[in-house]
């Protein structure tokens, strides 16, 4: 990870929220949280989602959505904005566990959004092992 992209912070802002894991490679970030204190999923990814709008420039979003992952429950929302003068779509899935939800945060160039999509939607359902 390149200082200067808009997750340098993430990390250290991760830690302090007592992630366990935090793993970024340039179009990824996977980051399991305590699920101690979330007790509505969407209601989280909401409160996920406008973080993450606020760190955009002219940024959109789509509605979080409901969905199963590997047989978990999970919620997914895209939202696109400008990050360090580049134009950008996340697609942000939170899967939720027993102990941890797991937000898997993937992210392209506006550009490739279209053609990019399933392969962002399916990260998620790569990862396993969750608690």
């Amino acid at each position: 990870m390149r200082v200067g992209t808009p997750f340098a912070i993430e990390r250290e802002k991760a830690k302090e929220r007592g992630a366990a894991f935090y793993a970024v490679n340039r179009t990824l970030a996977v980051m399991p949280v305590r699920h101690e204190g979330i007790t509505e999923l969407t209601a989280y990814a909401l409160t996920k989602k406008a973080a993450q709008v606020d760190r955009l420039r002219d940024a959109t979003s789509s509605e979080a959505t409901r969905l199963e992952v590997r047989g978990r429950n999970a919620a997914r929302y895209s939202a696109t904005g400008t990050s360090s003068n580049v134009k950008v779509t996340f697609v942000t899935t939170l899967i939720e566990g027993h102990d941890q939800i797991v937000i898997v945060n993937a992210w392209t160039g506006t550009t490739n959004t279209q053609q990019q999509m399933p392969v962002l939607e399916g990260l998620a359902d790569t990862v396993s092992g969750i608690l």
